[in-house]
């Protein structure tokens, strides 16, 4: 004997403005669609792998044959590499623990993706758990105004999204704001 839902499917019994309100929030927020992406890291990346793969390449060459390093010009040398060694390590650690940044809004979701070379980590959440991003100003090492974006998450990660002259980073805010769907009264 075949019961009645196994014959024909049961109605949608939802009222008919629900259905509508379920599918202008979808198109209403489809539009609102960015992605800010970080690939600076990338040069500073590639950087310090042709920097240290090149001080290799020089200390072979300079102590290739075995020299004896207790003539004053082989100890200089020796301190001199010595010494680009320890920044290029330090600089390698700097830099190398950098994560690329990948912030992804979209259908009222924020994808925050950290990648380094090593691993990858992804983050969800609602655009309404998220505050606002904000402009930090401060001074480079040159002493010249410097602009950051960041963005505080719901786990209390500051993210690091822009960088660079003042009107680029608020433009890269202002659409990031639109984006986020949020009012220029609540900025």
């Amino acid at each position: 004997m075949l019961t009645r839902s196994a014959t024909r499917p049961e109605p949608d019994r939802r009222p008919l403005n629900q259905g509508l309100i379920a599918i202008w929030q979808i198109s209403a927020m489809a539009h609102r669609s960015i992605t800010i992406s970080d690939n600076k890291v990338i040069f500073a990346w590639v950087f310090m792998a042709v920097w240290m793969s090149f001080l290799a390449f020089m200390t072979a060459w300079a102590f290739w044959p075995p020299v004896d390093l207790f003539r004053p010009a082989a100890l200089f040398a020796a301190a001199v590499f010595l010494f680009m060694w320890l920044i290029g390590l330090v600089a390698s650690a700097d830099i190398f623990t950098a994560p690329r940044i990948r912030l992804n809004i979209k259908d009222g979701w924020v994808v925050v993706r950290e990648i380094w070379l090593w691993k990858s980590a992804e983050e969800r959440f609602d655009v309404r758990q998220c505050d606002p991003p904000e402009i930090l100003h401060t001074k480079d090492l040159d002493g010249d105004p410097s602009f950051e974006l960041r963005l505080l998450t719901p786990n209390g990660r500051n993210l690091h999204l822009a960088e660079g002259p003042l009107e680029e980073v608020e433009a890269t805010r202002d659409r990031l704001i639109t984006a986020m769907g949020i009012t220029p009264a609540a900025r």
